[in-house]
């Protein structure tokens, strides 16, 4: 069926979310919109911080994938390929439906929860942030920062 989806699906959150931050300092959004992820020293994140960032969505898209395998295993491969893109998610659900719910509702918690840690802290640091000691600043400002910490500090 469609189990081939999941490894290069996988592959791209880990290529986006951890080897881009590590990289360049940032997704391709933030780079876009001038923003960039650093260690609270001023120095740019190494790959335990982007690991770290990214660790709890990476446990959610685990624990998806295991549960769409799983739901794929126990489907129908006619009646699945019948159905619209739509069709096939619901289709999927009804063989767990409460593990889909316990995945999806643990992950809008953790969403929530990024938002209201997000807005309640005057360095607008997310929960991603205190697990990593990172801090997002605008691009612009990253010479005056870094210029502002003790020079051994910083790693390159």
């Amino acid at each position: 069926m469609y189990y081939y989806t999941v490894i290069p699906m996988f592959l791209f959150g880990l290529w986006y979310n951890i080897y881009l931050p590590k990289r360049y300092g940032g997704t391709a959004g933030k780079l876009v919109v001038g923003i960039s992820i650093i260690r609270l020293d001023g120095a740019p994140i190494a790959w335990k911080e982007a690991t770290m960032r990214y660790l709890v969505t990476l446990v959610f898209v685990v624990m998806t994938f295991c549960l769409m395998i799983y739901c794929l295993g126990k489907a129908d491969e006619e009646t699945y390929l019948g159905m619209g893109w739509m069709k096939r998610t619901a289709y999927l659900i009804t063989f767990s439906p409460l593990l889909f719910k316990i995945t999806s509702w643990s992950q809008s918690l953790w969403d929530f929860s990024e938002l209201v840690v997000l807005l309640t802290n005057p360095r607008k640091r997310g929960p991603q942030d205190f697990m990593a000691g990172t801090v997002v600043v605008k691009t612009i400002y990253l010479d005056k920062i870094r210029e502002a910490m003790k020079p051994s500090e910083i790693e390159e």
